[in-house]
């Protein structure tokens, strides 16, 4: 339970901080509201119908290079965005790093 874990609490204050600090960037799920009761954190995200990125990877689809050009414009602006107010994501750090273990 995230409550008896001060590490779990002080992740989710940044998670939730994070998520306030990137409002104005139209390519992130957006934060709306959080509610709690004596057991949980709720957040509620702004609904995504196609899912993630990273879901459509695992899925494996198939882009055209249209495709292609549109998500790297958006990944760019997104990083711009980051770079700005000084937030570095771990999923992006996450995934390149399983991305170069993969191919060694």
């Amino acid at each position: 339970m995230i409550a008896n874990a001060t590490n779990g609490i002080r992740f989710l204050i940044n998670e939730i901080s994070i998520h306030w600090a990137l409002e104005g960037c139209h390519s992130v799920v957006k934060l709306f509201q959080i509610f709690e009761d004596k057991d949980c954190v709720f957040l509620v995200l702004e609904y995504s119908a196609n899912g993630s990125l990273m879901d459509a990877f695992e899925k494996d689809a198939k882009f055209t290079e249209a495709d292609i050009r549109v998500i790297m414009e958006q990944l760019l602006l997104v990083l711009d965005f980051f770079q700005k107010r000084k937030i570095v994501h771990r999923d992006i750090i996450r995934n390149g790093k399983r991305e170069r273990k993969r191919k060694s």
